[in-house]
């Protein structure tokens, strides 16, 4: 037990040393899950969503069967963190620890949730408090403020029933210890992880009514007050994924605060650059640099290299830098250049069956959306523009929209006046699509030659140089 706290600590970044050492690629928590009988197979995934880069995702399956009834299951980490395992319909948060293993025992699906599992391990404590966190808040304290703030009618009303909702998530773990032993250094990650959540969403709050709902309010003047009693920079929490999600509201906060900059304006960057160094320090300032390449990964592979290219990293995170520029590269050789694009056939708002193979001899432009996608919704009309400006010329704009439901994809056509042909991807093309176009974050947009070759996959989206590289392509084929 002595060993394994003292394991955490440092690999939590609660100790002052060996920070260099806390993200390793070659680790694994194993849990194993047991039950005395099964009367239906029930499905077993685990999901992780590791701290180093943001938006990175491990994803483990297996299952309960009559005849298997007892299973291992074998997680890869990075560091010590909390992670999620869903159990037929149940959903179990748990601490993992490198190179521990939890052991969970199912007594009886009939049971109430409470006495349906027992843990064993030295890690028992953490995972019977997660169990008592999940009981008491079946849907989860974040899951309910994004709710409450879709739904509130402006900022003030949310800061108070967020108010709320924070003081209902730190009184059940007040409540909690008056029964019940953690370690400290677990309590201290509890207790930066509800406040620095809270803060984020506050934060995060104001970009999704002001920005994307578009709803007209003055702020109270004391809604950011909540900042003044936190701490901006906290070295103890750097590898908590709560305080960097925090920081990636904060830093363009404060940069808008500054500059009146937001994230989309021209200058941003160099914004950025100037202002991460003072909010915290060289050494936290180059983490969470690397840290919020994780986003840029998954869409804009390319934007990744040119970023660690450009700025001289601490000699203490060239291992990071060195593994993002490693994925940055699988990620672009999804679709290398002049490979054949991915054949398709989608309806469109006709319901007539459109395939990709129908425009050789053009230079197309694929756009992939989603009617939930805030930033998808930003680029329509730079999309219509592409449109007008090839107007005449052998090139089409094509939007494929996902995740949607037919009526929503038709719904939202008709209110943004979307001129590019509109296709829509049902559950089983949307799969075939993300998988052979490596789609994992949208927008995402793809460019191809009039001979049906990938051009550019992760190419610019259209209110970035989309129009100049088309421009391009129809000067090398001879037809601008």
């Amino acid at each position: 037990m002595k060993f394994w706290l003292v394991l955490s600590s440092v690999f939590l970044g609660l100790s002052t040393t060996a920070w260099t050492q806390v993200i390793r690629w070659d680790i694994f928590t194993t849990v194993h899950l047991s039950v005395p009988s099964v009367d239906t197979t029930r499905s077993v995934t685990a999901q992780i969503f590791h701290s180093f880069p943001s938006y990175e995702y491990t994803e483990v399956q297996d299952s309960l069967t009559a005849e298997r009834k007892d299973i291992w299951l074998q997680i890869p980490i990075r560091l010590a963190q909390d992670a999620r395992i869903f159990i037929g319909e149940d959903r179990l948060q748990l601490w993992l620890t490198p190179n521990d293993t939890v052991h969970i025992q199912v007594t009886s699906f009939s049971q109430p949730l409470s006495k349906r599992f027992l843990f064993r391990g030295p890690s028992q404590p953490l995972q019977e408090y997660y169990l008592a966190k999940g009981i008491t808040f079946p849907v989860t304290p974040s899951q309910q403020a994004l709710n409450t703030g879709a739904q509130a009618p402006n900022l003030a009303q949310f800061s108070v029933q967020l108010d709320s909702i924070t003081q209902q998530v730190t009184n059940f773990l007040q409540e909690y210890l008056q029964s019940h032993s953690l370690p400290d250094w677990f309590i201290a990650y509890e207790k930066n992880g509800i406040r620095y959540q809270d803060a984020e969403l506050r934060l995060y709050m104001t970009f999704y009514q002001l920005d994307y709902q578009r709803k007209q309010q003055t702020l109270p003047a004391h809604y950011y007050r909540f900042l003044e009693r936190l701490p901006i920079r906290n070295d103890s929490a750097q590898y908590h994924s709560n305080y960097q999600q925090f920081l990636s509201q904060y830093v363009p906060y404060y940069i808008r605060q500054k500059t009146g900059l937001s994230y989309r304006s021209k200058g941003y960057q160099a914004a950025f650059n100037r202002y991460v160094n003072q909010i915290l320090g060289r050494k936290q300032a180059d983490y969470f640099r690397l840290w919020s390449t994780g986003l840029d990964l998954l869409g804009e592979p390319k934007q990744v290299q040119q970023e660690l290219a450009q700025h001289p990293f601490l000699p203490e995170y060239q291992y990071l830098r060195t593994y993002l520029d490693r994925r940055a590269t699988t990620q672009l050789a999804t679709l290398s250049k002049d490979a054949k694009a991915p054949p398709f056939f989608l309806t469109d708002t006709r319901d007539s069956l459109v395939s990709l193979s129908q425009f050789k001899g053009k230079v197309v432009y694929l756009c992939f959306w989603f009617t939930g996608c805030g930033g998808c919704i930003h680029e329509f009309p730079h999309e219509k523009q592409l449109v007008d400006t090839f107007a005449g010329k052998p090139v089409e704009i094509i939007s494929i929209c996902t995740q949607s439901s037919p009526q929503q994809w038709r719904n939202s056509i008709a209110k943004h006046k979307l001129n590019t042909l509109n296709l829509y991807a049902n559950a089983s093309w949307e799969k075939r699509l993300e998988k052979s176009y490596g789609i994992q974050v949208y927008p995402h947009y793809v460019l191809i030659d009039s001979e049906g070759r990938i051009a550019e996959n992760y190419t610019s989206r259209p209110s970035q140089d989309a129009a100049s590289k088309i421009k391009q392509l129809l000067k090398n084929a001879g037809k601008w």
